[in-house]
């Protein structure tokens, strides 16, 4: 399970799942 809740919902939400997956973007592009 994801403890995202209780690391801080509001910053995942905003940014945070939006830089995990430009992140892994940039990974799977460059292998």
């Amino acid at each position: 399970s994801f403890e995202a809740e209780e690391v801080n919902p509001v910053e995942m939400q905003r940014g945070g799942w939006q830089a995990i997956l430009d992140n892994f973007k940039k990974y799977a592009e460059a292998n």
